[in-house]
Parts: structure tokens; C-alpha cells; sequence
């Protein structure tokens, strides 16, 4: 009997221990899945704040491009630029034409860049020089014509009407593009040329009321504008003849 009681107790004991090493066991197992869904969980929280994060710039840009202006005239209507930066450039186009009613100003417009740190680069039309041109007029009036033209100007100054004449000298101003634009923009007694090397000689002509500007014996057809146009070569080869002799 008592051999019966001691095998009893040492069974009792010995499924005991099994049982408490086993369930050190499982504790030790479980123990990295625990820590697994830990950083499952910190993951996932932390995409879910991206995620939102993302959405609300996402929402942001997707209200500055229904809110943004149309471009505005000219070259700077094609887009060269990334999308961001371009919903900034065609802002800043658009305010900028509304004070450019005028060829005085001295920057004419602007290109927005954003570069991977996000900090804004405004790349600028820069004013190379300015120089001074003598209008020259090619005579293709014919004697009639002027006899005409000299009544007219008689019967104008009778009438208090000042006849309008042109200037005899034309300021010209050399500028830059940052989009290495080629052309001009013309009004009275004013050029601005863009693309032109400014110690190239030029040379401005008046013929049959036609503007023509001569540059490194290229001729361009020019004529009095707000926006900017791109040069007109001139290939007519009376003209080419009249405007170089």
C-alpha cells in the first residue's frame, strides 16, 4: 500500500514539473509572436497616419489645380515643368500679366521649380543690356505718293491734328529666358529682344511701312505688339535686296 501512495506522489510530481516546463515552454514560444503583432500593430498605425497624411495632400493639390488660372499668353502656355511646380508658375503667370501692361516692367515672368527638399526656386527673365538704335527709313514713296502725303500733312496741321510720326531712335533691351525663348515684343520707340547676342550688330529698317530688323545679315519681319511673338525670317529676296543695300 504505501509503495502504491509513494508512486502515486511521485507521478503526481513528476506531471507537475512536465506541466510547468511545458508551460515555460509555450510562454517562450509565444513570447515573439506577441512581439510580432506588437510591431505588427505599431506598422500599421503608423501607414494609417501616412495614408492619411497623403490623402490630405492629395485633396490639397487636387483643389489648387480646380483653383488654378489658365496659361497665359504667349511661350509660356507649354508646360516644361512638373505638375506641382507647374500649378505654381501658372499662379504666379497669371498675376504677374495683370500688373505687365506694360513693356516697362523688368522682370517679365517667372518659372517655379520645386526640388526635392521642397524648397522653391523662381527662375527669372534676366535684362542683359540696352542699347540705343537709329531708326532708318528706305525711301518707296513715289513722287505722287509724296505730293499726297505733303497735302495731307498740310491739311492736318490746319486742323490741329498732329500727325503721328515714328521715333527717330528705338530703345533696345537684350533679355534672357530661363526657357531660352527666341523672339521680341515691340511697341512704340521700344524692342525687347529675347535670344539675340547683344554685341551683335543691328540694324532697324522702315520700308513700305513694314519694320524689319537686321542681325548678322538676317533679317527678321517685326511689328508692334503686346505679346511676345518668335522672329519672322524674312526669305523674299526684293526685300532681303532693298532692306541690305
Amino acid at each position: 500500500m504505501k509503495n502504491k501512495i509513494a508512486i502515486f506522489i511521485v507521478g503526481l510530481l513528476a506531471g507537475i514539473a512536465i506541466v510547468v516546463v511545458f508551460d515555460v515552454g509555450i510562454q517562450k514560444i509565444l513570447q515573439p509572436v506577441r512581439d510580432l503583432y506588437s510591431s505588427i500593430r505599431k506598422i500599421n498605425s503608423t501607414q494609417d497616419k501616412i495614408s492619411q497624411r497623403l490623402d490630405s495632400i492629395q485633396g490639397k493639390l487636387k483643389d489648387d489645380k480646380k483653383t488654378a488660372p489658365l496659361a497665359s499668353k504667349g511661350f509660356f502656355k507649354t508646360p516644361v515643368i512638373a505638375p506641382v511646380a507647374a500649378i505654381k508658375a501658372d499662379s504666379i503667370a497669371a498675376k504677374k500679366k495683370e500688373a505687365d501692361d506694360s513693356l516697362g516692367n523688368n522682370i517679365d515672368s517667372s518659372v517655379v521649380f520645386e526640388g526635392r527638399d521642397s524648397n522653391i526656386v523662381v527662375m527669372t527673365n534676366q535684362l542683359v543690356s540696352v542699347k540705343s538704335l537709329p531708326l532708318n527709313t528706305v525711301d518707296s514713296v513715289s513722287k505722287t505718293d509724296k505730293v499726297n502725303r505733303k497735302s495731307d500733312s498740310v491739311i492736318a496741321a490746319m486742323s490741329d491734328v498732329e500727325e503721328e510720326r515714328d521715333p527717330h531712335f528705338y530703345r533696345i533691351e537684350f533679355w534672357q529666358s530661363p526657357l531660352n525663348f527666341k523672339g521680341y515684343k515691340m511697341s512704340k520707340g521700344k524692342i525687347i529682344l529675347y535670344g539675340l547676342n547683344s554685341n551683335s550688330a543691328l540694324r532697324l529698317v522702315k520700308w513700305d511701312d513694314e519694320y524689319y530688323l537686321m542681325s548678322n545679315q538676317i533679317v527678321y519681319k517685326v511689328e508692334y505688339t503686346d505679346d511676345y511673338k518668335p522672329f519672322e525670317k524674312v526669305m523674299d529676296k526684293t526685300v532681303l535686296k532693298k532692306i541690305t543695300l
